[in-house]
């Protein structure tokens, strides 16, 4: 078997040589617009989801294809992945809701099409979405499900290059084989009951300033035990460690920084499609004088981290908030 599998490999290897399309990269996708795209993905999901944007070279060359409709749309790599990612993807146009709210109608003509009278029909909700051009979204109703996905999506879009570029093109099952898979009753009776195992937040995407201690990393705990995917930033570079103790992401940041502060926002919309929640907690406390005694850099300081930089962390924090899901800010 090893010896099939290794000349396979390298006749692979020969049959695809220098063939490359193309990685350009061209503009990226705005991130209100990946707020967006995470907000009505949700709707559709009937949850909060987590989403991840990736413009690699190889999320390009995939995006970049020039029949990228069709190829995505064949099915998956292997016929057991449609449990983790559905049949397809969204392709999104340049009408972001026009096209979700397509794919979710393509979804529940598919069920209606396939499906026995008991079934009951799974969310019509993508679990990975084309940008054409510009690369590939992964949505999961947590991080370890949308690791899952973001892992399943590059090995297929990897093996879908290798197909359409040496081996005449891609093809998977067909559709109505593929249902029987993604319906078998025991896939439904575990994905019901990780259903009812629902936590609050689960989902929600909860910004923590001032969380690498104190009152801070306890609403960053709290959180996080009730299912949101909590990322924390502080000044102290503990941030990172004690995040890694809840599975969250800690992000060493000077919250007076306004540059730092807004590409550390477009950073989470990136990696996580939007903001649910935020708890603005960062503060310092300087030693005590009379004001004709106060030392005026300690003044300084004081303003610039309990007000300034709360002002400054909501302003870049709140239009995406207003594509969150019940979305909240607690100072």
């Amino acid at each position: 078997m090893i010896k099939l599998v290794t000349k396979a490999e390298r006749f692979i290897k020969k049959s695809i040589g220098s063939k490359k399309s193309s990685k350009s990269k061209s503009s990226p996708p705005k991130a209100s617009d990946l707020s967006l795209i995470r907000k009505i993905v949700s709707e559709w999901r009937g949850c909060p989801v987590n989403s991840h944007f990736d413009n690699s070279d190889l999320a390009c060359e995939f995006a970049n294809l020039k029949n990228v409709t069709s190829v995505a749309s064949r099915g998956p790599l292997t016929p057991d992945h449609v449990i983790r990612t559905k049949r397809i993807p969204l392709v999104i146009a340049s009408d972001i809701k026009k096209s979700i709210d397509k794919y979710a109608v393509e979804y529940i003509k598919y069920f209606n099409k396939y499906s026995s009278n008991e079934m009951t029909m799974l969310d019509p909700a993508p679990r990975w979405a084309v940008l054409p051009g510009k690369g590939i979204l992964t949505f999961g109703c947590n991080k370890k499900e949308l690791t899952i996905v973001k892992d399943i999506v590059k090995h297929t879009i990897k093996t879908i290059l290798k197909t359409e570029l040496a081996f005449g093109g891609w093809k998977a099952l067909n559709a109505s084989k593929l249902f029987e898979i993604e319906y078998w009753e025991l896939e439904q009776a575990k994905l019901k009951k990780a259903e009812s195992n629902s936590l609050p937040h689960k989902g929600k995407v909860a910004i923590v300033t001032g969380s690498a201690a104190g009152i801070g990393f306890a609403c960053a705990e709290a959180l996080a035990l009730d299912g949101a995917t909590v990322i924390g930033l502080d000044l102290s570079p503990e941030i990172t460690s004690q995040m890694e103790k809840i599975n969250g992401e800690g992000i060493v940041i000077n919250l007076t920084d306004e540059g730092k502060v807004k590409s550390t926002i477009e950073h989470i919309i990136n990696s996580y499609g939007g903001i649910d929640i935020v708890v603005s907690n960062a503060g310092i406390f300087t030693a005590g004088a009379y004001i004709d005694e106060m030392n005026q850099s300690n003044w300084q300081k004081s303003m610039a981290v309990n007000l300034t930089s709360h002002q400054l962390f909501l302003k870049y924090s709140i239009p995406f908030l207003k594509n969150g899901i019940s979305s909240s800010i607690v100072l």
